[in-house]
C-alpha cells in the first residue's frame, strides 16, 4: 500500500515538473494570458531604451493616468513613463507583470507604480478562463490564500475565494486549457490592425487610451452614468467620512503588508523607486482595508489619491465617465495631482 502511494506521488511530482517545462517553453512570454499586456510589452521592448518608469495596475490606470502629461510636470527627475494598465487587473497579477516586465533585456527602469488594491477573489464567474488561471506559482497562491485569509471578508466568502483560486491554481499547473488559449492569444495578437493597435496602445503608443464619449459602445454607458450621478455623491460622503473618522488599526493585512514591503526591498535592489498608489471611488470595504495598509507603508514609497477632502474633483460627475473611470478632462487633472504628489515624495527622498 504504501509503495503503491509514492508511486503516486512520484507520478504527480513528474506531471507537475514536466507540465512546469512544457509551460516555459511553449511560453517564453509569461505575461501572455492578459493580451492588453502582452501587446504592451512587444511595444515597451521594442522601445526599450525610451522608458524609465512604468504604471501597473487596473483600468483605472490604463484609462486615468496620462504618460506625457505625469513627465511633463515631474520636476524633480527625468521621467519617461509607460502605462501599463489594463483591464480587471488586481494583485497578484498586478505583481506578476511587474516581475515579468523587469525581467525584459535592456529595459533600464528606474521608477515604478503600482496600483494598490484588493487581492482578487476570484469570483465564480471568472473561474476557467485564461485571465484567472495564467499568474499563477506556488508562491503566489500561497500569499493569495494568505492575504485572504487574513482579509475582512466573511468567512463564507473567504471560504469561496479560496476554494476558487485553488481550482484556478490547480488548473494551471495542470496545463488545463492551456494549448486552446494560447492559440486564441496568438491569433488575437497576429489579427490586429494598425487601428487595434492604437486602440490598445494609444495614439503615442505609451499605453494611455482615454474613455471617450463618442467611441463605439461608449454612449449607452456614459447615458446610463448620467441617469443617477446621485450615487457618485454618496460614495464621495461614505469615504470622506472613513478619512475624517478613526481607521482602526486591527484591520491590518499583515500578510498583504510584508508583500508590500519585500516587493519595495526588491525594487531597491535592482536601483527601481517602487510607489503604490491609492485611487479614488473604490468600494468602501476596499479603503477600510487599504487604508491601515497604505499607512504603514513608508511615505516615501506610498501616494495617496483617493481622499475627497484634498481630491474633490475625482468624485466630480463633471470630471467623470461613468462611476469607476474618469473622462479625458478627468485623467489630465488625475494625472497632473499624481505628478505633483510624486514631486513632493522626490524631496522627502532626496532630503
Amino acid at each position: 500500500m504504501i509503495r503503491i502511494i509514492l508511486q503516486i506521488i512520484l507520478i504527480m511530482f513528474l506531471t507537475l515538473c514536466t507540465n512546469y517545462f512544457i509551460r516555459h517553453i511553449l511560453l517564453p512570454d509569461q505575461t501572455w494570458g492578459n493580451a492588453t499586456i502582452s501587446i504592451k510589452k512587444d511595444q515597451l521592448e521594442e522601445d526599450i531604451h525610451k522608458y524609465n518608469a512604468i504604471f501597473i495596475g487596473a483600468s483605472t490606470t490604463y484609462k486615468q493616468l496620462i504618460p506625457t502629461t505625469f513627465d511633463r510636470i515631474v520636476t524633480d527627475a527625468d521621467i519617461r513613463s509607460f502605462n501599463l494598465g489594463s483591464q480587471s487587473t488586481m494583485p497578484p497579477e498586478t505583481f506578476h507583470i511587474y516581475d515579468n516586465i523587469l525581467k525584459l533585456d535592456g529595459l533600464d527602469i528606474e521608477y515604478a507604480f503600482i496600483d494598490l488594491a484588493k487581492i482578487d477573489p476570484c469570483h465564480t464567474e471568472h473561474l476557467h478562463t485564461t485571465r484567472k488561471r495564467y499568474w499563477y506559482s506556488p508562491i503566489s497562491y500561497i500569499f493569495t490564500l494568505n492575504v485572504i485569509n487574513n482579509s475582512l471578508l466573511p468567512d463564507t466568502l473567504k471560504m469561496l475565494a479560496i476554494k476558487n483560486h485553488t481550482i484556478s491554481f490547480a488548473e494551471n499547473i495542470f496545463n488545463i486549457g492551456l494549448v486552446t488559449a494560447l492559440d486564441n492569444i496568438k491569433r488575437t495578437k497576429w489579427n490586429l490592425s494598425d487601428e487595434d493597435l492604437e486602440g490598445i496602445l494609444g495614439e503615442n503608443y505609451d499605453g494611455f487610451v482615454g474613455l471617450y464619449e463618442d467611441a463605439p459602445g461608449m454612449i449607452r454607458r456614459r447615458e446610463l452614468f448620467l441617469r443617477d450621478t446621485n450615487s457618485v455623491d454618496r460614495k464621495e460622503k461614505k469615504i470622506q467620512k472613513l478619512y475624517n473618522g478613526n481607521i482602526n488599526s486591527n484591520l491590518l493585512n499583515y500578510a498583504y503588508l510584508d508583500k508590500v514591503n519585500s516587493l519595495i526591498e526588491e525594487s531597491k535592489e535592482k536601483g527601481i523607486h517602487l510607489v503604490f498608489f491609492l485611487q479614488p471611488r473604490m468600494q468602501l470595504s476596499q479603503y477600510r482595508e487599504l487604508i491601515p495598509l497604505y499607512n504603514l507603508i513608508d511615505e516615501v514609497h506610498r501616494i495617496d489619491l483617493a481622499n475627497p477632502n484634498l481630491y474633490p474633483e475625482f468624485y466630480n460627475a463633471k470630471y467623470m465617465f461613468d462611476a469607476s473611470h474618469l473622462n479625458p478632462e478627468g485623467a489630465e487633472i488625475f494625472s497632473k495631482y499624481f505628478a505633483q504628489e510624486f514631486n513632493k515624495l522626490l524631496i522627502k527622498k532626496n532630503s
